[in-house]
């Protein structure tokens, strides 16, 4: 009769050391010679890094599931997912994720204006992988020379990434260069806004910082499902929000992720009173001034259940700015909101009224009654995962 674990066959202690998490079984080879041998079994780390990290693709790691879990995941898995950059006023959004070889930190910007429907650009910022040292290493993936040592620190859900040697940053063939270069792949039409923000990315480029971010669920019976979108904003382009609901569904709020000079990012950008809904004519929206008039909800409170679509005619009157091809001509909603404006600097912040048109699931429209401008928003179809 077996009375001490120790004398059970190989096999059993690996079936059982393989329910342990992976910091206990850290402190478990440290016992005694028999169990260091059991830990060493690969296949116990293997079930450690799916449960517990879901990371279930060793391509490119060139290195056993142990020292995965041991050296990158242990200390790093648990950043995976989504964040927002802390980058006043302009912020960003960056997702980190398992990829061949290395964790990756990706940044993602929206389209070149005004093509709102096009996908997100991404570039690399940072990787963490085990160098030829057998050694977690976070390089930073900036600049002309290449990948470089960079450090990272972590605390409450925020993270810092500073780079060790910022001038792999510049130019080789200086500032003036690097900024008429950046004016082409933005292709904006306000220069100026463009070298502003050209100014704020050169003297930060090798500091960033980021809040985790959570998505929404998806929700049951509302107008249009929450998320990121794409959105117009005049001078400043195309800028990403996140569109959310209040806990009664009685409001939608659209924050900015990125901002710019007058708004910057974590600010609310429009508020939605779903319980002001309309159903307009197209004679009613031949003018801004008639659609300003209209300030009382259309429908009747006992008219169907709530939020059933109210299909309708849609038309951009022709005083009011728009920077949109072939805008719907119908929608599904359209409800009474305000919208956030202040001038340069965040400087008096105001909210003034519009109309907030929900086209189908991927599309809204805001039409801005005092600015006498209609700006268009399409959802974000990457996904992180």
């Amino acid at each position: 009769m077996t009375r001490n674990i120790t004398d059970l066959p190989p096999e059993i202690l690996v079936k059982v050391f393989s329910f342990l998490p992976g910091k206990t079984l850290g402190n478990v080879c440290k016992t005694c010679t028999c169990f260091r041998e059991a830990t060493n079994i690969d296949s116990i780390w293997q079930t450690r890094c799916a449960s517990e990290y879901n990371f279930t693709q060793l391509e490119g790691w060139n290195s056993s599931y142990q020292d995965v879990y041991k050296k990158i995941l242990f200390k790093y898995g648990s950043l995976r997912g989504l964040y927002q950059r802390e980058f006043k006023p302009y912020g960003g959004l960056a997702h980190i994720k398992f990829d061949t070889g290395q964790i990756i930190v990706r940044e993602y910007f929206a389209p070149d204006n005004p093509h709102i429907k096009r996908p997100l650009r991404e570039q690399k910022l940072f990787s963490i992988s085990i160098n030829k040292k057998r050694e977690a290493e976070v390089l930073c993936l900036k600049g002309y020379k290449g990948p470089h040592t960079c450090k990272l620190t972590q605390k409450s859900g925020k993270l810092k990434f500073k780079c060790q040697y910022t001038a792999y940053h510049r130019h080789p063939k200086g500032k003036e260069k690097e900024l008429e270069e950046w004016l082409v792949s933005k292709q904006e039409d306000f220069s100026d806004l463009s070298v502003m923000k050209f100014e704020e990315y050169y003297l930060r480029t090798g500091k960033y910082k980021f809040e985790r971010m959570e998505l929404p669920l998806p929700l049951t019976n509302v107008p249009v499902q929450p998320g990121l979108f794409k959105g117009h904003y005049g001078a400043h382009g195309i800028e990403i929000m996140h569109l959310s609901y209040d806990r009664e569904l009685k409001n939608i709020h659209v924050l900015k992720v990125t901002g710019d000079v007058n708004v910057p990012a974590l600010n609310i950008s429009l508020y939605v009173d779903l319980q002001r809904p309309m159903i307009l004519n197209l004679e009613q929206q031949e003018s801004m001034h008639m659609l300003r008039e209209i300030d009382t909800p259309d429908i009747p409170e006992d008219n169907g259940p709530r939020f059933e679509p109210r299909i309708q005619p849609f038309m951009i009157p022709a005083s009011c700015f728009n920077r949109v091809d072939r805008v719907p001509q119908c929608c599904k909603y359209r409800f009474h909101g305000q919208g956030r404006i202040a001038g340069h600097g965040y400087h008096n912040p105001s909210l003034t009224p519009g109309h907030f048109i929900v086209f189908d699931n991927d599309t809204l429209g805001f039409m801005w009654m005092e600015l006498l401008s209609f700006s268009m928003y399409s959802r974000v179809t990457e996904t992180f995962d």
